[in-house]
C-alpha cells in the first residue's frame, strides 16, 4: 500500500514538475538569453560604427646617443636619433578632420605626433590649441576628403537624464598604445568626482569600471545611443577597477571649436 501511495506522489510531482518547467523556466531563460544577444550586438554595432573615427597617436622624439671612452669616465653626445616614446588615442570632433585628446598626451613641446588611422595610414599632426584649465586638447591632420566625427551628448548636467550612475559605458580604443580594438565594457560608478592628476587637480569627473589602460587616454566612453559622453584620462594607481574621464557633451564641442577656428 505504500509504495503504491509512493508511486503515485511521484507521478503527480514529476507532472507539476513538468507543467512549472515548460511554463515559467524556458519562457523566462529565454528571455534573459535574448536580452543579453541584444545588449552583445547592440556593442558590437556601436564599436563597429564608431571605430572609423578613433585614432592612434603615436609621439616621436630625437633621443640622444652617447659615446663613453674604454675605462667609462667620460660621456660624449654622438648622434640622435628619432624613436616613439608613447602614444594614446584619439577621436575626431568634425567632418575636417579635428581631433580631441587629452592634454597630458600633447604637452610635450620637443616631440612629434602622428595620427594612425583606422587604416593604418599616417598622418603629421598640428597642435591646434591645449586647455588650461583641463586635460583636453585639439590637433588637426590635413586631408582632402571627409570624416564622420562622433556624436555627443546634449548635456552633461549632473541631473540631467544624459548621465546616469550604474548606467553602462564602453570605452576603446588603443590600449598600451598599441593594441588596436581594445574595448570595455563597463557602468559608471560615481559622477562629479576629484582627483590630484600630475600636480594638478581634476573636478567634475566620472568615475568607471570600464577598464582604461595606459595608451587609452584620449579616447572615448561611449553610451548605448551611439553617442560620446566622456574623454578617458586618469587611472587610479592605488586600486583597482578604477578609472576617470572627462565629461563632454555637443554643447562643450561647439564651444571648444569656436575658441579654437
Amino acid at each position: 500500500m505504500n509504495i503504491k501511495i509512493t508511486t503515485i506522489v511521484i507521478i503527480i510531482f514529476s507532472i507539476l514538475w513538468v507543467i512549472v518547467w515548460n511554463n515559467f523556466f524556458p519562457k523566462n531563460q529565454k528571455i534573459i538569453t535574448m536580452s543579453m544577444l541584444e545588449l552583445e550586438n547592440k556593442i558590437i554595432n556601436i564599436v563597429k560604427d564608431t571605430t572609423p573615427s578613433i585614432v592612434n597617436i603615436v609621439i616621436n622624439k630625437d633621443l640622444t646617443i652617447y659615446r663613453n671612452d674604454p675605462f667609462n669616465f667620460f660621456y660624449q653626445e654622438a648622434w640622435s636619433i628619432s624613436r616613439k616614446v608613447w602614444g594614446g588615442t584619439w577621436f575626431f570632433i568634425t567632418e575636417d578632420w579635428i581631433i580631441i585628446t587629452n592634454k597630458h598626451v600633447v604637452d610635450d613641446n620637443n616631440a612629434d605626433y602622428t595620427v594612425i588611422l583606422n587604416n593604418w595610414e599616417e598622418y603629421v599632426a598640428t597642435l591646434l590649441w591645449i586647455s588650461k584649465n583641463s586635460d583636453i586638447a585639439v590637433i588637426q591632420i590635413d586631408i582632402d576628403e571627409k570624416i564622420t566625427p562622433l556624436k555627443f551628448i546634449d548635456s552633461y548636467e549632473w541631473d540631467n537624464s544624459n548621465i546616469k550612475i550604474w548606467q553602462f559605458a564602453i570605452a576603446a580604443w588603443y590600449a598600451l598604445a598599441e593594441l588596436q580594438n581594445s574595448v570595455s565594457f563597463g557602468i559608471i560608478s560615481g559622477i562629479n568626482r576629484t582627483i590630484e592628476f600630475q600636480w594638478e587637480k581634476i573636478t567634475k569627473l566620472i568615475q568607471t569600471d570600464a577598464a582604461i589602460n595606459p595608451g587609452n587616454s584620449g579616447g572615448p566612453l561611449i553610451n548605448l545611443e551611439w553617442k560620446v559622453m566622456w574623454i578617458n584620462t586618469a587611472i587610479s594607481w592605488k586600486s583597482q577597477w578604477i578609472w576617470f574621464a572627462i565629461p563632454l557633451s555637443q554643447k562643450y564641442i561647439d564651444q571648444l571649436l569656436k575658441s579654437v577656428q
